[in-house]
This record gives structure tokens, C-alpha cells and sequence, in this order.
């Protein structure tokens, strides 16, 4: 193991220009940030679960405690800070006018369902109760909320804007929180190997938080109105690209280009004008990948070694031990998949749950995809957004077991993404509606006398 001697550089960035970097660039962006976006109250309340969820202590290299960064005290408090947020909105959604169930969608009721149900089976699995009734109640404070909440927030495209702006405030807050760990003592930053986990348990935690971030900065870059946070955006890629490359997650580089490939598909004449700008910010992201000599993070993500299986097998056997229960999450063998997690951890029931939500949201997401025809400019690039954002999800879930967190980013960020929905699905059926008017009004409606000729072809019809 790696130690570090007296007046020893471990990782070769201390001392360095980064420093310099880190502390004028990011303190600049908090400021520009500040300027730039404006939210209310319930936006802020959304935050504050995004970021709660985004962050955890990192157990240290002696494995008998945490590494002691400046947040440490609340990263170990995280989960308490979510459900006080949750509770906040859940006392706000009681007060909510229009409450009506058609807001919940599938997605959310899926991900409360398998969250109650997991609670319910730490009755079996758990030797004290009370962790069980916890997950219960935690569930019930956190995730209803948002199934009502979010809905009515993003039930404009405006409000869908304000909703994605959010999530980048959350971008910017946890990238200060993480500049200012870096002036104080950037080894608290990564792990041994020097792989960036920033404020959270390991790196590819700060991977699937990073990527999504910056899909949705490039998302905003190309579809914001709002042209003069274009430069906060080009910031936000850059700075979110630079910790996914130095975490070498694999599974975070998948993420972010399947959901790059969404977001950019039906976009990609207006992307290559974006080229000169894309290649002037690789160069600059080299330029710091230098000083912070982060090559071998770098290697990593096109490494072919094989990291999954080892675990895949130790999680499929646990499951086969006891297929209707499951072993309980602390003896699942692994947490490299989520569908083998929840197999192992709580049986074949909880299995075909993760499998539903999977299936149905690929039924859901080629629906809109085939409604995408039906909306304006706006809407489909938001339909894109939505798309791309499922697809890094369950991307990701194949290679990491956050489907079954209770608290994490990963599944507060799906929560965020499917309250978007119900607007979509609006603004298809009123296309849908609009079109069909069209047609009725240029062709007319069209009536047969029913009357045949001898020769039995069909009699003219006459229009209305």
C-alpha cells in the first residue's frame, strides 16, 4: 500500500499550476453561476435533495474510518439532509392545488414500489427491526414527493428548463464543494490508485454523477433560450468531461456517450459548427490532465480488463441460495449490477420489479420517440433529453447496483427525469390533435353515395 513520506509528492498535482486553475476558475464559475440562474423556493428544495444524494464519506485507507474532508460531517449525515428535504416537499405537496394521481408516473411508482419492498424483506434480512421500518418511512417521505412535485414544477417547457438549469446549480455547488477540498488538501480528492472520487464513496459513484451532468450542460448549450449562459454550459462540459476522464470509470464513459448520442442525434449539423469550440476545450482539458498527471485514469478507460464477472458470478450464486428472498443487500456478493443485486439481495419478486421498470421504460421512451413527430423544435429536444437520460440510467445499471440505493444521485436524477413526462405526453396528444385538424380542414370529409356501377367500380365520391 501506498504511503506517504515527508515532504513526498503521492500523486504529482500538489504544488502545481492546477492548484492555481482549480482555485481561480471555480470560485469564477460559483460567481458566474450566482448571476445567471434564478430559481425558486421548490427548485431550491430539489437541490437540496440532488445534492444531498451526491454526497458520502469515503472510507479511508485504513478501513477503521472516513476520509476526514471539509464536509465531512455532513457527508456522513447525507441521508438525514435528503429526508429533511423530502419532508419539506411532502409538506408542500399536501398544499399543492390539482392533486391528481395522473401525475405519477410509471417510473416514479416502479422505483416506490421497489423501495417498499425492500423495506418490508429488511424485516427478514435485518436483526434490528427499526432499519427496516426506516427504509420504509424513508421512502414514503422522499420519493412521493417528488412524483407530485416535479410534474407540476416542469409543467411547461419552461418549467422544464428551470428544472435542468436546477440539477447544473447542484453541478457547480458539488464542483466549489470539491475546489475547495482541492486547495486544501487534493489527496482527499482520490483513492490510492489516484482515481477522482471527489465528495463521494468511490469513483465510480462521482462517474454516473459527473457524466449526467455533462450531457445535460451540453443538452443546454444547444436548446437553452436563454443565450447568455451559454458560457456557464461550455464551463460546466468542460469541468464535469475533466472529473469523469480522471475518475477512469469505464461505466461513466458509457453513460455519458449514450447519452451524448441521444442528445445529439437529430442535432448533429448544428453540433459540427460547434467543433472549433469542442476542440479548443479538448485542448485545454489536456492541458490540465497534465498537470493534474492523471494519464493512467486516462488508460484506464480503454482498458479491456475484465472488473465485472468475478462479481456477477458471487451475486448469481447468492441469488440461486435462496431465489425468493433473497440473502439480504449486506451478503449480496457484489454490487457490480443492479438486477443481480436485487436478485441476490431481495429474491426473484424484486428481480422482475427491476426488469419491469427496465422494460417499461424503454416502452415509454419509444413512444415519445414515436410521438417526437408530432411537437415543436423545443419539445423535441426535450423528448431527446428525456431519452438520453433514461438510456444512461439503464446503461449504467447493468455495470453498477445504484437501482437499489436508497439515497443516491443516480436515482433522485431518474426521479427528476421521469416528473418531465407527463408534459411531454401533453404536448403530443395537443400535436397529435392539431395535426389531425389540419388534415381534416385541407382534405375535408369524404362521402360515398354507396352505390356501385355494373361493371362494380367504385362510385366518385363527393366531399363536404
Amino acid at each position: 500500500m501506498l504511503t506517504l513520506a515527508a515532504g513526498e509528492h503521492l500523486y504529482g498535482f500538489e504544488g502545481t499550476q492546477a492548484q492555481t486553475i482549480f482555485m481561480a476558475g471555480f470560485g469564477g464559475l460559483v460567481v458566474v453561476a450566482a448571476l445567471l440562474l434564478r430559481v425558486n423556493l421548490r427548485f431550491w428544495l430539489l437541490a437540496g435533495v440532488l445534492m444531498a444524494s451526491a454526497l458520502t464519506a469515503a472510507v479511508d485507507e485504513t478501513k477503521t474510518g472516513y476520509v476526514q474532508t471539509w464536509m465531512v460531517g455532513i457527508q456522513l449525515r447525507r441521508a438525514e439532509f435528503h429526508l429533511a428535504f423530502g419532508i419539506v416537499l411532502s409538506v408542500l405537496m399536501l398544499f399543492q392545488r390539482g392533486l391528481s394521481v395522473s401525475m405519477f408516473t410509471f417510473q416514479g411508482v416502479m422505483v416506490l414500489l421497489m423501495g417498499m419492498y425492500a423495506g418490508l424483506l429488511q424485516f427478514v434480512h435485518k436483526d434490528n427491526p427499526m432499519d427496516a421500518v426506516q427504509t420504509v418511512l424513508f421512502y414514503l417521505a422522499t420519493v412521493p414527493c417528488l412524483l407530485v412535485i416535479v410534474p407540476q414544477l416542469a409543467k411547461d417547457s419552461d418549467g422544464v428548463f428551470k428544472l435542468i438549469r436546477t440539477i447544473m446549480w447542484v453541478s457547480v455547488l458539488w464542483t466549489f464543494c470539491c475546489s475547495v477540498q482541492y486547495v486544501l488538501d487534493p489527496r482527499k480528492l482520490v483513492n490510492l490508485q489516484g482515481r477522482f472520487w471527489g465528495m463521494l464513496a468511490n469513483a465510480q459513484q462521482a462517474a454516473v454523477l459527473c457524466a449526467p451532468f455533462a450531457v445535460c450542460a451540453i443538452w443546454l448549450l444547444l436548446n437553452d433560450p436563454k443565450k447568455r449562459n451559454k458560457i456557464l454550459w461550455i464551463a460546466l462540459i468542460a469541468i464535469n468531461l475533466l472529473f469523469l476522464a480522471w475518475t477512469g470509470s469505464r461505466t461513466g464513459a458509457l453513460m455519458f456517450v449514450v447519452g451524448v448520442t441521444f442528445v445529439l442525434y437529430a442535432r448533429i449539423g448544428q453540433a459540427v459548427l460547434l467543433l472549433p469550440a469542442a476542440a479548443l476545450m479538448l485542448w485545454g482539458l489536456f492541458t490540465l490532465a497534465v498537470e493534474l498527471k492523471i494519464y493512467e485514469n486516462l488508460e484506464r478507460l480503454v482498458s479491456t480488463e475484465n472488473t465485472r464477472t468475478a462479481a456477477w458470478a458471487s451475486m448469481w450464486n447468492n441469488a440461486l441460495q435462496s431465489p425468493l428472498l433473497g440473502v439480504g443487500f449486506d451478503d449480496a456478493g457484489g454490487s457490480e449490477n443492479s438486477y443481480l443485486l436485487g436478485f441476490a439481495s431481495y429474491g426473484i419478486v424484486y428481480f422482475l420489479m427491476t426488469l419491469a421498470l427496465l422494460l417499461g421504460s424503454m416502452f415509454i421512451c419509444w413512444r415519445v420517440l414515436l410521438g417526437r413527430r408530432f411537437v415543436g423544435r423545443v419539445d423535441r429536444g426535450i423528448i431527446d433529453l428525456f431519452i438520453g437520460c433514461n438510456a444512461m440510467y439503464f446503461a449504467g445499471s447493468f455495470f453498477e447496483g445504484y437501482m437499489l440505493g436508497r439515497s443516491n444521485c443516480s436515482q433522485v436524477l431518474l426521479l427528476f427525469i421521469a416528473g418531465i413526462l407527463p408534459y411531454i405526453d401533453r404536448q403530443i396528444a395537443i400535436g397529435r390533435e392539431e395535426r389531425a385538424h389540419r388534415v381534416a380542414e385541407e382534405f375535408g370529409d369524404i362521402e360515398y353515395d354507396g352505390s356501385y356501377g355494373e361493371d362494380h367500380q367504385d362510385a366518385e365520391p363527393t366531399a363536404r
